[in-house]
């Protein structure tokens, strides 16, 4: 959207406010969700909100994920419910222009979100990309 990019001193783009959400699900995942939600932090484009689902996890997922505080919105589901149903229940409190899925096992590279808004904005016929 025109007015919502400027250039910064390093040339890159810089947000003047959130337009993508990740939304990542996650069962059992302890031994690897911090990757996928640093993944998701530290995009060289920002700031990305970031909702993480906890699909009834038994480990320690839910702690890792509390520990980013206020950097990412947790939502726990009492029991193992699926993908599906994580994303959705991720989707409904969804408030940007944009929504990425990334899954707990996953991570983007750190130009992911510059390139994929890039795309999309010199495209504007386009609806969904999938990568």
């Amino acid at each position: 959207m025109p007015g919502l990019q400027e250039e910064t001193e390093k040339g890159r783009l810089h947000m003047s406010r959130q337009r993508v959400t990740a939304i990542i699900t996650a069962c059992n995942a302890e031994r690897y969700i911090a990757r996928a939600i640093d993944s998701a932090l530290n995009q060289t484009l920002g700031p990305v909100h970031v909702i993480v689902v906890d699909d009834g996890s038994s480990d320690g997922t839910s702690a890792v994920i509390t520990s980013y505080g206020d950097r990412v919105k947790p939502i726990r589901l009492r029991e193992n419910s699926g993908p599906a149903v994580g994303r959705t229940t991720g989707l409904m409190k969804c408030t940007t222009e944009f929504v990425a899925f990334l899954d707990s096992d996953d991570y983007w590279m750190p130009t992911f979100v510059e390139e994929t808004l890039r795309f999309l904005d010199t495209h504007p016929e386009v609806i969904a990309v999938n990568t």
